[in-house]
């Protein structure tokens, strides 16, 4: 279901010269802000279910495989398939069925150019290792004051040794599938409340998704990106290419080459950098592999970092015909059942990967 003009006070809102303008603050009806509570809980209900049905058919589908074949965790794949086949083929087509529910209107589709692209990946490999970085001190906050380790679950994944399944499940599944929840599917239904208020939003809630300190602060930087370029293109193969090149390069190629260039890097400890001619070439073309590596992150950190604070001034989110007011943001989009279950159920999974 999509919002009509009229239904949403507009006129022709699929041409992108037009902006309708915001419903005063003051002019706002209660029952309107009501609608959009009970729009919010919806979608935060639906986001919870995926969560929910998907542990719940992986606890259910464990215990049936340790009665009928006690060494099923031995089996090739048995990881990826408990992982992310209740999540696929269960939880997400359940809650997306309830999220659809509620009235959609899609973003006006915009133009993308090569050049334009490029920078937004730099501007990706920025916020992404800044979140890594916000995620890594409070860690370490965690571990020093609590004790405590924040653990990462997609590690496992992450070093399976199995390269194509990595490339098949993080590379390719998990940006078609989470994007197409995340931002076709949520800010489609948030965007007549506010644009920013859409991206920051959803944004949060795929930090959340994520259930641990270690992904959540990297995956929400990462969705304002996501969300903003989604807005402004209006084409879900954008977003999907650049989630699809983060996780290459920062979930499959940095272990690989990390992978490759052990051997060398644990060799120069033992022997020294004075000792180093004494590595074999492969050892060498591991370490170069690893060094170029490294360079080229670190150049694509600056250069997002600066394209970031000179494109983000341009930065302009269009008016929404149902803008919610400031002071009615934050209790209409959370102060909410669905919402509220969505926060609590991703707090007590962050709080299980500590230990």
């Amino acid at each position: 279901m999509e919002f009509e003009p009229n239904e949403m006070n507009m006129t022709g809102h699929t041409d992108p010269g037009i902006r309708p303008e915001p419903v005063g603050e003051s002019q706002l009806p209660a029952p309107d802000r009501r609608r959009a509570r009970a729009i919010f809980s919806r979608l935060g209900i639906g986001v919870t279910l995926v969560l929910v049905l998907s542990s719940a058919v992986q606890l259910i589908l464990a215990a049936v495989l340790e009665r009928a074949a006690p060494g099923w965790r031995s089996w090739p794949y048995s990881m990826w398939l408990m992982g992310f086949a209740p999540l696929y083929l269960v939880g997400i087509p359940a809650g997306v069925l309830v999220a659809r529910r509620a009235p959609a209107m899609p973003p006006e589709q915009g133009p993308m150019t090569v050049g334009r692209y490029f920078c937004i990946i730099l501007i990706c490999v920025f916020v992404m290792q800044a979140g890594n970085m916000i995620g890594l001190t409070v860690q370490e906050l965690i571990r020093v004051l609590l004790g405590l380790e924040a653990v990462n679950p997609i590690e496992t994944f992450a070093e399976d040794e199995s390269l194509l399944l990595r490339i098949l499940f993080m590379v390719i599944l998990a940006p078609l599938i989470e994007e197409f929840v995340f931002r076709k599917t949520l800010i489609d239904r948030m965007r007549p409340y506010g644009e920013k208020l859409a991206v920051v939003t959803s944004a949060a809630m795929f930090g959340l998704f994520h259930g641990n300190i270690s992904q959540m602060f990297y995956a929400f930087t990462l969705g304002l990106v996501f969300g903003w370029v989604y807005l402004r293109t209006g084409k879900l193969r954008y977003t999907v290419g650049l989630h699809m090149i983060v996780n290459f390069f920062f979930g499959v190629l940095s272990v690989e080459i990390l992978h490759w260039a052990t051997p060398g890097l644990e060799a120069m400890e033992k022997t020294g950098a004075a000792n180093a001619a004494d590595l074999t070439a492969l050892q060498m073309l591991g370490l170069a592999a690893y060094y170029l590596y490294t360079a080229a992150i670190f150049g694509a950190v600056i250069a997002g970092l600066v394209l970031l604070i000179v494109k983000g001034r341009r930065v302009r989110f269009q008016s929404a015909p149902l803008e919610l007011p400031r002071g009615q943001r934050f209790s209409t989009v959370w102060i909410n059942v669905g919402m509220i279950l969505f926060a609590v159920l991703c707090a007590a999974s962050i709080v299980l990967n500590i230990q």
